[in-house]
Parts: structure tokens; C-alpha cells; sequence
């Protein structure tokens, strides 16, 4: 049966307030506000180099755009100074948004019709651009979501005797009280399936996780390169299906491979999830390309 009515998700990316185009970031709001969604997700580099004023900047940008929202910070949010990155890389961030500065809780959730949301915080202080999932943000999917009915355990999976207390965002919901039908969605800044130089570090646990939690939805942004696709995981003998939608950037001066600036727009009823791509056309925005993906039990 349709989900109605269907559950509508505003995917915005790379904000990259400081060096942003101020006219998409007078009209992407009312864009946005126009699709009327269920849940807005913004999966990092909200500021150019983590400055006060950028800070400041998207605060402002943030408020002006629909909830409720699920914020994740990207590499662009942690300061370039050796000094601050190493010994409070997440304070501007975390007191710009109102989040505890503690990275080992900066695992926001959210819920909202139809929809069970978590994200992570992919960007250490250590690493300069490239990500990593550690074992304990694993850990919060599985105690976040769930492990599917009889899933096998492969030697990245996290065991559910090992998941710390303090893996669960405190406004999470019990595993037990996610909906069967619910969508699960994870949200994070780099892109998890690529390879190369690029790739994620603690890529093997979080295919584990997503697998294991029947994660239907992953959300990424930091290419700059709107990209929807299917991905099929393969985890302790069983494969699963997750959905990828990595977000062009929506406001900043640095577009890639001709792409422009836009936002995805994602629409799922109980027959399939479609991903629309919302691009900058002088000072409006509009569809450029339509994604659809049969949503499968």
C-alpha cells in the first residue's frame, strides 16, 4: 500500500558559508520550504574554513530553512590550525549548533513521519580531508536501529553485547519501537562506497551496520557531484540493498565537473523512492534529473 502521504526529504549539502553564492543562498530556503518535507538532512561543510562569522553565517541559513533537520558537520567545519584542530577541532560547530563539542556524541537523530534518521560525524581530527566510521558510530546503528531478524555476524559487525551505553544518542528511539515499515536513514558527509585515495576509512564496519540495521537510505554530500544509485551490500552471507543519494553542493562558489549548484529532493511512497535533482537556474531553481528506484520489503 502508498505510504500516504508520501514522506518527502530535502537533502542539502555543502553550504560552504564564506564562499557561497548569495543568490542561491536568498532563494535555496523557499526552494526548499516549497517541497514541504518531512525531514530536512544537511550532511556537512556548512562553513568554508570553520571561521566565527562563517558559523554565524549558516546558523542563519539553517534557521530559515524547514524542520525538523538532521546537521552533520564536514571537513570544511573543522579548523585548518593545528593548534584548535587537535585540541577542540568540533568547539565552533558544536556551539554554533547548540550539539555537546564531545565527537563521541555528535550523533544527532531525528524522527519524523515514516522516517528514523541517524547521522555521524565522519570527519576525525586527524585525518586533513578524508573520512572514517569508527567502530563505536557502528555500534550507534545497530543500537539505534537494530539488527535484522537472524542477520549473520561477519567480522566487522559489532556484537550486540559489545555496543557501549553511550553509543545511542540520547534522543534516539529503542530499537524495539522503530516501525517494521519505518524508512532508516544514516547521514554523513564523505560518501561511504568509493574507492582510491578517497575511500573511508572503517568502510568494512559501517557496510556491516548498514547491512545488519536494514538501512534503507545513506545520505553523503563533500564531491560537490549529485549522484543517486543503488548499492548492494553483501555482509555475513546475506546481501542488502541500500540506496545512496550523495547531494551536489547547494550554495558554494567551488561547483565540479559542470554540475552547478543544487539539492536533492527525495520523495518515497511505498512503492518507490524517487530522487530529484533541484538545480540553480539563474535566480530559481528547478528539476534537472529524476532518479527512481523501486522500493522493495
Amino acid at each position: 500500500m502508498p505510504i500516504v502521504p508520501p514522506i518527502v526529504i530535502a537533502h542539502v549539502s555543502d553550504l560552504h558559508l564564506g564562499a557561497h553564492d548569495p543568490v542561491a543562498v536568498d532563494t535555496l530556503p523557499a526552494d526548499v520550504a516549497a517541497a514541504r518535507p518531512t525531514l530536512t538532512v544537511v550532511t556537512g561543510d556548512i562553513t568554508m574554513r570553520a571561521r566565527a562569522d562563517e558559523f554565524c553565517l549558516a546558523v542563519a541559513l539553517l534557521a530559515r530553512l524547514p524542520e525538523p533537520q538532521l546537521v552533520v558537520p564536514g571537513n570544511h567545519d573543522v579548523p585548518l590550525g593545528p593548534v584548535p584542530r587537535l585540541t577542540e577541532p568540533y568547539r565552533r560547530y558544536s556551539a554554533a549548533l547548540g550539539v555537546d563539542p564531545n565527537p563521541s556524541v555528535l550523533w544527532p537523530s531525528a524522527r519524523s513521519a515514516g522516517t528514523e534518521a541517524l547521522g555521524l560525524n565522519s570527519m576525525p581530527r586527524w585525518r586533513w580531508k578524508s573520512g572514517r566510521v569508527t567502530r563505536r558510530q557502528a555500534a550507534a546503528i545497530t543500537a539505534s536501529f537494530g539488527a535484522a531478524p537472524g542477520a549473520a555476524a561477519g567480522s566487522d559487525a559489532v556484537p550486540p553485547d559489545a555496543v557501549p551505553p553511550d553509543a545511542v544518542p540520547p534522543d534516539a528511539v529503542p530499537p524495539d519501537a522503530v516501525p517494521p515499515d519505518a524508512v532508516r536513514l544514516v547521514a554523513l558527509h564523505h560518501p561511504p562506497f568509493v574507492g582510491g585515495l578517497a575511500r573511508l576509512g572503517g568502510r568494512g564496519r559501517l557496510t556491516a551496520a548498514l547491512a545488519g540495521a536494514r538501512v534503507d537510505l545513506v545520505l553523503a554530500g563533500h564531491t560537490h557531484v549529485p549522484v543517486a544509485r543503488e548499492v548492494e551490500l553483501v555482509h555475513g552471507g546475506r546481501t542488502h540493498r541500500v540506496i545512496e543519494v550523495v547531494a551536489g553542493t547547494a550554495t558554494s562558489l567551488r561547483t565540479r565537473d559542470g554540475a552547478g549548484r543544487s539539492w536533492s529532493l527525495i520523495v518515497i511512497d511505498g512503492c518507490a523512492v524517487e530522487v530529484r535533482e533541484r538545480r540553480q537556474t539563474g535566480s530559481g531553481w528547478r528539476t534537472t534529473r529524476t532518479v527512481r528506484f523501486d522500493r522493495r520489503s
